[in-house]
């Protein structure tokens, strides 16, 4: 009897896990999505963020995720500077805030969840069915949040190049993507989470997947990327710009640290003692931030 009870709950694992391996899950850890907002023309694109998955929360005994807003900084652009911004962008890390709305996905059911303001009722929230990929073509997905918590008519299901499951839903025809969402905003733009239709999805990605996204920098290390590092090759000095309470550690090809002089008063360091070859410079900044120069010893 313990034998088949055994057989019975490893067929059991093993359906399940196989069940969820032909699914791309949404909420992986530090999947963000970055937005920005089209002009009326569409010759500007302004309110660059990105959308964060962020930590857990429970809500009725319930855990869903929370989603931070990360606003995007850079310069003006030439041609519209009073709205728009060109990249590459920064992220102020400290100046965020949370969506008004929490997300869980049911990875072994494929629907992802959205837990924000009741359509009826908006002083109250209420839970809506966000995606829904178990679906197939003629099905409905009730309690839809693209519907106003009523059922949405499901017009086509494909698959496209990237082997994701696409999702073609009625009533104002718009398509969803497995593990990405809208094609054109996060969630949806419809009902206001992120804006009205004139908002549009950049690019997507995770921790492990950038997905070709504009590389966004945070403060710290955008502070490290503008400081310059001169003469390289160098006969024995080397010169900083843009420092800001910087400090350094030198490495050998092998690994092994090497001594050097640092003079603050003048930005300059000092290794003229050393043998010729190559070195690497690390440069630390606050919050942990580095980045390593590679430097050549004449």
């Amino acid at each position: 009897m313990k034998k088949f009870f055994l057989i019975f709950i490893l067929s059991l694992f093993f359906s399940v896990t196989n069940y969820g391996q032909d699914y791309e899950p949404m909420l992986k850890p530090g999947s963000f999505w970055d937005v920005d907002t089209d002009d009326a023309a569409g010759f500007c694109h302004y309110n660059e963020r990105r959308y964060l998955i962020d930590s857990d929360t429970l809500i009725n005994n319930i855990q869903y995720k929370k989603v931070k807003i990360l606003p995007f900084h850079g310069d003006p652009n030439p041609d519209w500077p009073d709205n728009c911004i060109i990249p590459p962008y920064e992220i102020y890390s400290n100046d965020f805030s949370y969506a008004e709305f929490y997300l869980r996905e049911d990875i072994a059911n494929k629907k992802v969840y959205i837990w924000t303001h009741d359509f009826e009722n908006p002083n109250d929230f209420k839970e809506y069915t966000l995606y829904d990929f178990n679906v197939e073509t003629g099905d409905e997905i009730e309690n839809s949040y693209h519907a106003w918590g009523a059922s949405m008519n499901v017009i086509n299901v494909e698959v496209n190049s990237e082997g994701r499951k696409v999702v073609i839903v009625g009533g104002a025809v718009y398509e969803y993507i497995e593990g990405i969402g809208t094609e054109t905003v996060v969630f949806n733009s419809d009902h206001n989470i992120i804006g009205g239709p004139t908002h549009r999805l950049i690019c997507w990605g995770n921790n492990s997947n950038q997905n070709g996204c504009t590389p966004v920098l945070s403060i710290e290390d955008y502070r490290l990327s503008q400081i310059k590092v001169y003469p390289n090759p160098t006969a024995g000095k080397i010169s900083f710009s843009n420092l800001e309470n910087n400090t350094f550690k030198l490495y050998s090809v092998l690994g092994k640290e090497m001594s050097f002089q640092f003079s603050q008063e003048n930005q300059e360091m000092d290794i003229s003692h050393l043998q010729q070859g190559i070195y690497f410079l690390e440069i630390r900044g606050t919050q942990n931030s580095k980045r390593v120069v590679k430097v050549i010893k004449n």
